[in-house]
């Protein structure tokens, strides 16, 4: 085919690739655009939980208490049909209230007695430790060969009495901070039981978000942030569970032992067993010093067999049971989560750094096929 001047006139193929290469760049743009969206709104979000920081605790005690509260009410709710959602939600709360009324008046202030006691054993334990060290190098050249080679001529004097008043005044400053938390608790249980008490109506009101200007910022968070709150939630309900048990069998061993301070070591085993694997050492140590203070190396492997026991009913009776299949993360990697969490955020990182970690992994980084799919009791919470 020609046109008028005799020349070949263009065929629409010969159009082709330049079609196809605006649709893609076309194409890239739309992607390019979404990505910057999404990332801020991310950014934005983030941005948010920073300024809210100072009230981070509240409100990471406040979701926890709401989670454990709306499973126990969904529990009770299947077991007695015929009972109200509000009546439920307020015999639990009164039930927690008393709890934590007793635990103020007769436990709270013993753990601050053996707190303020413990501190003042501390320099007796160290003395009690150099000196079986001393006599044992002095009876033993392998014991002090093999000394000398892991902390050197000079000995771990001059560390440990450099780092004696510093834990002196960190066990000071959480006791002085008792009052304190205590009243973010106090906060969250507030909160929570009105979270929970008029939750259809909050939930709608959180939904009428979507037919607003931030239904974008609603959409791409809603998801993302439901998923992680279920897979955080479930993981501290397990913990708490595992650290409640932790703390009777540690209180039952440790008065079988006749160990003072009873309650201040007890209650240490409970929030250590909120940090995975570094805990058990956490918790251990000063049960072991003390133990070793009172009745020499005897009772010091007394408190390490107890340990032990505990740790095999955790392992093989506890944790298959409440934690199930999820957690399975190697225990060194634990330990490297830890230590960076640790050196970037301090505590919150010790303690949410292996959830989020799990999270990650198992969720946010997968393809949809591929994420474990949330059990029936990780659903959300909407009527």
């Amino acid at each position: 085919m020609t046109d008028q001047a005799g020349s070949p006139s263009p065929t629409p193929s010969s159009h082709e690739p330049w079609i196809t290469m605006f649709n893609g760049f076309i194409s890239m743009r739309k992607q390019t655009a979404e990505f910057l969206q999404k990332a801020m709104i991310w950014v934005a979000f983030f941005g948010l939980l920073y300024v809210m920081r100072q009230f981070f605790a509240l409100i990471f005690l406040t979701f926890i208490l709401c989670f454990i509260s709306t499973n126990v009410s969904h529990t009770v709710q299947r077991t007695f049909p015929a009972l109200g959602r509000r009546t439920i939600t307020l015999g639990w709360y009164l039930v927690v209230i008393g709890i934590v009324s007793l635990l103020s008046v007769f436990v709270v202030p013993r753990i601050y007695e053996e707190g303020q006691k413990f501190i003042t054993r501390i320099p007796d334990i160290y003395d009690a430790v150099m000196t079986w060290i001393e006599n044992a190098r002095s009876e033993s050249d392998q014991f002090n060969r093999a000394y000398t080679l892991l902390v050197g001529e000079q000995g771990i004097e001059d560390f440990t009495q450099s780092y004696i008043p510093t834990v002196v005044e960190g066990i000071r400053s959480i006791l002085g901070h008792a009052l304190e938390a205590l009243w973010v608790f106090i906060l969250s249980l507030l909160f929570s039981f009105l979270i929970l008490w008029d939750m259809p109506a909050l939930w709608m009101e959180i939904s009428f978000i979507q037919k607003t200007r931030l239904a974008q910022f609603y959409n791409q968070t809603k998801e993302t942030i439901v998923t992680f709150a279920h897979v955080l939630g479930r993981v501290f309900q397990a913990q708490l569970m595992i650290a409640i048990a932790n703390t009777i069998l540690t209180l039952v061993g440790l008065a079988i032992l006749r160990l003072p301070d009873v309650m201040f070591l007890s209650i240490i085993v409970f929030f250590a067993s909120f940090v995975p694997v570094l805990g058990v050492f956490v918790s251990t140590a000063p049960m072991a010093l003390l133990a070793f203070n009172l009745g020499g190396f005897p009772r010091f492997l007394g408190v390490i067999v107890m340990i032990l026991i505990i740790h095999f009913l955790e392992t093989y009776f506890l944790n298959p049971h409440i934690y199930g299949a999820r957690m399975k993360i190697n225990p060194v990697l634990v330990l490297v989560i830890l230590l960076i969490g640790h050196h970037f955020f301090h505590v919150w990182g010790v303690l949410l750094g292996v959830p989020v970690f799990y999270y990650i992994s198992r969720y946010a980084i997968r393809y949809p096929k591929d994420r474990p799919p949330l059990e029936p009791k990780e659903k959300a919470p909407v009527q």
